[in-house]
């Protein structure tokens, strides 16, 4: 049976094995988290701090090079990750390489980490599971054929991890953003999950 999945509040979490996460229906959140469905714009900060997405659920904020991660019910890491690198309209380098459909590449270089317990958890990192937040609203379409096209494959982050084997690669969004905030769902119901500034 799978593990229910919670996310990490922090990289410091990761290393020190503390248990404030947020995961499902929690009945209450650690300090500075709102848990609440109170509705809030895109990009807008909720009283505790957190980021909101699309959907009004709270996403816990990441700095370039800042771990984030999932863990077991057991306090077991199951796979950590991190945003290494950000470009905005780079040179796309895949021969078959196509201007963006939407205005812009924003390009995020990640390294992902499973453990030795890793069983799928992380298969929602893909341009698909992002959104991408700006001053006027949401992108939520942010994976094309024109971002898919940009970098050769090789170059790709792959969705397919293997225990113990850290991997790294780029994910291409096509966004009318040049600026914003990158948002990815964690794959649970409640639509919590990350989100980097660019």
């Amino acid at each position: 049976m799978r593990s229910k999945l919670t996310v990490l509040l922090a990289g410091a979490l990761l290393v020190a094995g503390c248990s404030d996460s947020i995961g499902g229906k929690p009945q209450s959140g650690p300090p500075g988290i709102e848990l609440t469905d109170t509705k809030k714009e895109p990009g807008e900060t909720s009283s505790g701090g957190t980021k909101i997405n699309a959907t009004g659920a709270p996403v816990l904020p990441k700095r370039v090079g800042e771990d984030a991660g999932v863990v077991a019910e057991d306090g077991s890491r199951l796979v950590t990750f991190r945003l290494d690198k950000v470009e905005v309209d780079p040179e796309c380098t895949a021969p078959e390489a196509k201007e963006p459909e939407k205005g812009h590449f924003v390009v995020f270089t990640m390294t992902v980490e499973p453990m030795e317990k890793y069983s799928d958890e992380l298969k929602h990192l893909h341009a698909g599971s992002f959104e991408i937040l700006g001053d006027d609203g949401a992108d939520t379409l942010v994976s094309t054929p024109a971002a898919n096209a940009c970098f050769p494959e090789s170059e790709q982050l792959t969705r397919h991890y293997k225990p113990g084997e850290k991997t790294t690669g780029k994910i291409v969004f096509d966004t009318k953003y040049k600026s914003g905030n990158a948002a990815l769902k964690n794959g649970a119901a409640d639509g919590t999950g990350w989100v980097w500034e660019f």
